[in-house]
């Protein structure tokens, strides 16, 4: 093969890589084809310049020393160190009366055969035998008694992923409840690749301290079995103690007010 020959086939190569980077390149600019942008976390390997270049500034604030602009020398030495020297934190479960721990007795009060962990739990600011609490996957249950017994709250026509329950703090205002719907990740201890998410339909209410709930229609979510809602899965509710102003974190949306 000839040496323009060779050159040739070198050119057209270089040509077809710098085509294919370019293209990446602008993929990169144009975004995914989706309406919605990819969340990644910063500590992601695919994650972009500017975000790993914001959580290094974040960390390096956080430790700098703000009369010299620098992390100080030595810094995590001398921190292990000074933690040497404080008297030890009680540790839960010891003897009661021990220089090493507090002690706490507990006993299961259910409800039992539910499916879904109690990710949710409230008690009543006027009454504390009033107890609300909601399973990932088992709908919300209250009980009256101090948990001696509990009552099954929600429809079994709705998805039952409760992931927040919160009491309306307001005086006049506490048989307002709240809760709010949708687990994003956490779901299952063998869900490789979060394909078993348990969706939610948005944020629930109850007017008269939990016995019924009704879904609000600025929630609403018509299709149960994608994620393309802002209230697909939501992760906390808190409601302002003097306003009675909603806030709402949603996985992937941020957080939302409702006034």
């Amino acid at each position: 093969m000839s040496n323009t020959s060779k050159r040739f086939i070198s050119v057209a190569l270089s040509s077809v890589l710098l085509i294919g980077f370019l293209s990446t390149v602008q993929s990169v600019i144009d975004g995914p084809s989706s309406t919605k942008p990819a969340v990644k976390s910063s500590s992601s390997p695919k994650a972009s310049v500017e975000a790993k270049k914001g959580r290094a500034e974040y960390f390096f604030n956080m430790l700098r020393d703000p009369a010299t602009n620098r992390i100080p020398e030595g810094i995590r030495q001398r921190e292990l160190a000074f933690a040497r020297t404080l008297a030890p934190r009680p540790v839960l479960g010891k003897a009661l009366g021990t220089a090493d721990g507090i002690a706490f007795n507990w006993k299961e009060v259910g409800p039992t055969d539910v499916g879904g962990r109690t990710r949710a739990l409230a008690i009543d600011h006027t009454n504390s035998n009033t107890i609300i609490a909601g399973g990932i996957s088992g709908g919300v249950w209250k009980s009256t008694d101090g948990g001696q017994t509990w009552t099954l709250k929600t429809a079994m026509d709705v998805p039952l992923s409760v992931t927040w329950i919160a009491q309306d703090p307001r005086s006049g205002q506490n048989d307002t409840w709240y809760y709010t719907s949708g687990e994003y990740s956490g779901n299952s201890g063998n869900d490789q690749g979060s394909v078993a998410s348990f969706f939610g339909t948005g944020v629930y209410k109850s007017t008269d301290n939990g016995e019924t709930w009704n879904k609000l229609a600025s929630t609403q979510d018509d299709n149960p079995t994608a994620f393309n809602n802002d209230f697909d899965f939501v992760s906390k509710i808190v409601i302002h103690p003097t306003s009675g102003n909603l806030y709402v974190a949603t996985n992937g949306f941020g957080i939302s007010r409702s006034t």
